[in-house]
């Protein structure tokens, strides 16, 4: 890692600030805040140099790395200018709300030859890890099916704020749960080969909202079925991946952090020591130490999304 760098953060939510807690702890000291609104930053911020614009184009003019952190329907035409301006991108799920300027984004980052992540931690995480393991061994057989659910009551995610205000709430900065908890979508493909939706159910209840609230998605991997349920209702939250096989079953709690191997009918419980915080840290650090260009990962979920929504 090179912590001579400046580091710009567009957009200073809980997301970004955890980004920018996570740096500073890195040892990275130069950051631009590109913001859109001139609210107090409500963070201690000492021993860092940094300053903060409302001009986006200034801020890329004096930063060598850019972390995409505004709300979902800003991400896309934030990370092109900062691509042209050649910043390396690290972008926040999901990669976009539509697919209006995909193909210049995409430009954008071949012509300049920019490192390019999508910011879904889940790959990260060891249960998941050793699914893929699992899967790719057959030492449980040809898989049978893929369920995974996550369910997260909206107005406990942050009880500063009004949940009707945040952008997971509101369809027109890329809220509804379905993006907003794309990281189930996205292990699909991190899991599989072949990933299709053949069917989508989606509401809208329980909330003041003006996007949808509850979705289940049905599809096909490789030879198997998979179905995701998602919601903004449960509470407390629930969620868990169950695979079945041939011989046997894989359970994966990602809260309390295990894996449950099902076997002649014995269980094999591995628990793994660490926190939610590990897995941004994880990640950000393949970020600075490999190059890479998560494009086509990025679209892949947008495309399912935009399916199961009917907007494609």
């Amino acid at each position: 890692m090179e912590l001579d760098k400046t580091i710009l953060i567009c957009g200073l939510g809980s997301i970004g600030k955890r980004h920018l807690r996570n740096l500073i702890s890195l040892g990275f000291k130069k950051f631009v805040f590109y913001r859109q609104r001139k609210h107090p930053l409500e963070m201690d911020l000492v021993n860092i140099q940094f300053e903060s614009t409302t001009n986006l184009k200034e801020a890329i003019s004096k930063s060598d790395i850019a972390f995409i952190c505004n709300p979902t329907s800003l991400h896309v035409k934030t990370a092109i200018e900062c691509a042209k301006g050649k910043l390396d991108v690290y972008m926040e799920k999901p990669i976009a709300s539509n697919l209006a300027q995909l193909n210049q984004l995409k430009q954008a980052i071949d012509e300049n030859n920019i490192s390019f992540m999508m910011g879904y931690m889940l790959r990260f995480h060891p249960a998941y890890i050793e699914l893929k393991s699992i899967l790719n061994s057959k030492e449980l057989g040809a898989l049978v099916s893929y369920y995974s659910k996550w369910g997260e009551y909206l107005p406990n995610w942050h009880p500063w704020e009004d949940y009707r205000e945040s952008y997971a709430a509101k369809k027109e900065l890329g809220g509804g749960v379905v993006l907003t908890l794309s990281h189930e979508i996205d292990l699909l493909f991190y899991l599989f080969d072949e990933v299709k939706l053949h069917t989508s159910e989606i509401s809208s209840q329980g909330l003041d909202t003006d996007c949808e609230t509850k979705a289940d998605l049905r599809g096909s991997v490789e030879n198997s079925s998979f179905q995701i349920e998602l919601n903004y209702l449960d509470d407390p939250s629930e969620r868990i991946t169950k695979v079945d096989f041939e011989k046997g079953t894989v359970v994966i709690d990602p809260i309390r952090n295990s894996l449950k191997i099902i076997k002649n009918s014995k269980e094999e419980l591995h628990s793994y020591s660490i926190e939610r915080n590990d897995l941004f840290l994880d990640a950000v650090s393949c970020f600075f130490n490999s190059k890479r260009n998560d494009f086509k990962q990025g679209r892949q979920v947008l495309e399912l999304c935009l399916n199961a929504l009917g907007e494609q």
